[in-house]
């Protein structure tokens, strides 16, 4: 599931479960975006980090994913929004 953060708290691997590309995508209004990261404390406009499956769903033309909602290892995470990419 896509991640919501911004550049300053790039996802790593230490810190989930989930494989994401290298490379962030824009929401719809980005940098004056709805869409802020995730982490604790932060309020900076948040990029969507996407997995290796969705970004090929991104390169054949889907705009929209499902963001997760709390993490605990093991468990599958929550669809808690949606977001649109440019």
């Amino acid at each position: 599931m896509a991640l919501i953060r911004c550049n300053d708290h790039k996802p790593g691997l230490s810190s989930t479960e989930y494989e994401y590309t290298s490379t962030a995508k824009k929401p719809i209004g980005y940098p004056n975006t709805a869409v802020i990261c995730g982490r604790k404390g932060c309020l900076d406009p948040g990029l969507v980090w996407l997995d290796e499956r969705e970004t090929i769903a991104y390169k054949d033309g889907e705009r929209i994913f499902s963001t997760r909602s709390g993490f605990s290892p093991g468990k599958e995470a929550k669809t808690s929004a949606k977001v649109k990419l440019i």
